[in-house]
């Protein structure tokens, strides 16, 4: 009996000793009595089974079967090999070509790192694939004729016309030119007005844009704790101007010296930081002026202002104040050659001076001009010459007022050397080298006097008469040897033989 399955009852029935031997599956064996066909029995027990006899616990091996775990050897089966060889090594590789389906990009490599070359796959992490780029032109695809036209409405956009409020699709807000624009009810956009009220724009020709003001009280802005505060570029700096003329706040130089006299609150506390008496004070020979000038005191009872060193063409003034009593003396000084009165004083504006206040000439006080005035009386403007004796060489009594060339002035013969009692007023020729040439005016206490120093005294009225007190004097006295011919009524005629 073979069978290929293991789990066999074999059963024995009426049968005293059996004797099995199998050499295939192991199968287990259960001994029955025998009864009734179809039910089990007891009895009946096997005496040996495969040989052995007692208990018998049969294994694989006793029955020529493998184990339940076992293998078999390439050989053990049938056509195996055969069927191996035509099947890969469990260990191999596929090149690109023994693999189908696996489209181009499978025989590109991808890089080792950085971005793919030419010939390279594409990674993930290629920094080309998201970073920005500009777009190649292609505005014209987006056209409402391009092949790619985008509608307005598709993206949000406003149709070609179309306004906002009060602003039109071409972009205008009213119909006048110059308006500004400003926000009405709701913050809706709406023409404006210019002006100076409140509520209108100020343009730029608007006379509060440039006119003067005074800037409102902020100058706690700019000290040290302020929200401006003045900034120096170093240290021992003060703000001011060192440089001629207007111009911007500069930086100066302020030493620990100088700020220890700045600070000092009184001239006492000063004179202590410079080291100085109740009684000193500083003294100065020359005061040096911005551009070069001086105010000297080099003679004592003088102070000069002088023009810069050695211009030989300009000159000073001096004032001196103790060669005259009770007067100061105004001079010139040219410093090329420390020549005093070598130049002239020269008035660009009017001299005025106060009524009844003399104008003295001379430095002896011999002459003087003054404009007399007085309640109800007419206002004079009066000359006065002097007898007093003031100076060497001049003779007592009245000195003389002259009207004579201004190239004369100086010359000998325009000063008579004849004392006189009372005022005269001389009127000179042009002839310089005549001192008889003059014309004579004066009173002396008892009748008034016109005396002519050379030729005849002469007086004309070319278009009236002459008279005296009122009355027609004779116009012309001649005389000669011949009958006068010509001549008008009035004339005197003097013949002789």
């Amino acid at each position: 009996m073979s069978a290929t399955n293991t789990g066999w009852r074999l059963m024995l029935l009426d049968a005293p000793q059996v004797s099995l031997s199998l050499e295939t599956s192991p199968i287990l064996m259960e001994l029955v009595s025998p009864g009734p066909q179809g039910a089990s029995a007891a009895g009946g027990a096997v005496t040996s089974v495969n040989g052995a006899t007692g208990a018998v616990v049969l294994g694989a091996a006793d029955v020529g079967a493998a184990a339940t775990v076992h293998g078999h050897a390439i050989a053990d089966v049938s056509g195996l090999q055969t069927a191996l060889d035509g099947k890969a090594a469990s260990s191999h590789t596929h090149g690109v070509g023994d693999v189908t389906g696996l489209g181009t990009a499978a025989t590109r490599n991808v890089p080792s790192t950085g971005n793919a070359g030419p010939s390279e796959a594409v990674l993930g992490s290629d920094t080309r694939l998201t970073n920005a780029r500009t777009p190649t032109a292609h505005a014209s695809s987006h056209s409402l004729v391009g092949d790619d036209p985008i509608d307005a409405l598709a993206i949000g956009a406003a149709q070609a016309v179309h306004s906002h409020g009060n602003i039109t699709s071409d972009g205008r807000i009213g119909t006048t030119a110059g308006r500004p624009i400003i926000t009405g009810t709701g913050g809706a956009v709406t023409v404006g007005n210019f002006g100076t009220n409140a509520g209108q724009f100020c343009e730029g020709n608007d006379l509060r844009l440039s006119n003067a003001r005074t800037p409102t009280a902020h100058g706690s802005t700019h000290a040290a704790a302020g929200t401006d505060p003045l900034t120096v570029s170093a240290t021992e700096r003060i703000l001011g101007r060192a440089s001629a003329g207007a111009g911007s706040v500069e930086e100066i130089i302020c030493t620990a010296w100088a700020r220890g006299l700045l600070d000092d609150a009184n001239a006492a506390t000063a004179r202590t930081t410079l080291g100085l008496g109740t009684t000193d004070s500083p003294q100065f020979t020359a005061v040096a002026l911005l551009s070069g000038e001086t105010i000297a005191n080099t003679v004592d009872g003088r102070v000069d202002i002088l023009p810069k060193p050695n211009a030989s063409n300009q000159v000073g003034v001096t004032f001196d104040m103790t060669s005259i009593s009770d007067a100061v003396r105004i001079g010139t000084f040219r410093t090329s050659n420390n020549a005093l009165n070598d130049g002239r004083v020269q008035w660009d504006v009017p001299i005025q001076t106060g009524n009844n206040v003399t104008t003295i000439w001379g430095a002896w006080q011999w002459a003087g001009v003054r404009m007399a005035t007085g309640s109800s009386i007419p206002a004079t403007l009066q000359f006065g010459v002097t007898n007093y004796n003031g100076g060497p060489g001049d003779l007592n009594g009245n000195h003389v007022a002259a009207l004579m060339s201004y190239s004369h002035l100086g010359n000998a013969n325009r000063r008579p050397t004849t004392l006189f009692t009372d005022p005269q007023w001389f009127v000179y020729s042009a002839d310089a080298t005549q001192p008889n040439d003059f014309v004579r005016m004066w009173h002396d206490q008892t009748d008034g006097n016109i005396e002519s120093g050379n030729g005849d005294l002469r007086l004309s009225a070319p278009n009236g008469n002459v008279r005296a007190n009122g009355n027609l004097i004779q116009k012309r006295i001649t005389s000669g040897t011949a009958a006068p011919t010509g001549g008008v009524d009035g004339d005197i005629y003097l013949q002789y033989t």
